[in-house]
């Protein structure tokens, strides 16, 4: 998809989530890049984001608040990004489960390519 604006790429997922859960798409996968972006998840440790909210503009950067787990994510150019949405249930597994699985995944892939992780 090239490079997407953040708040863009979350409306697409919400509503391809919203797809998913009325059964109108099969699972389904994002690609795409964003431009410099900060996001904090649910967990809100703004204290471990180094750099303050108006430097970051000022900086070319956005930052959101986002429902998602975790702490402080940076997108950006060159990063390859995935969203997948799938049916966590359709495959047998609990959130933290895909998690940790898809972790594993992507060490491998790293692996695979020489990169260690």
């Amino acid at each position: 998809m090239g490079t997407v604006n953040y708040l863009e790429a979350l409306k697409l997922q919400e509503k391809l989530t919203y797809d998913r859960k009325a059964l109108k798409i099969t699972d389904t996968l994002l690609s795409l890049q964003h431009s410099p972006t900060y996001t904090v998840g649910k967990r809100e440790t703004v204290h471990n984001l180094l750099i303050p909210d108006s430097e970051l503009k000022s900086m070319g950067a956005e930052l959101h608040y986002t429902q998602r787990g975790g702490d402080i994510t940076f997108h950006g150019p060159h990063q390859a990004i995935l969203y997948p949405i799938v049916s966590l249930r359709d495959i047998g597994l609990g959130a933290r489960m895909y998690v940790e699985k898809l972790e594993l995944t992507m060490i491998e892939l790293a692996f695979m390519y020489g990169v260690k992780a």
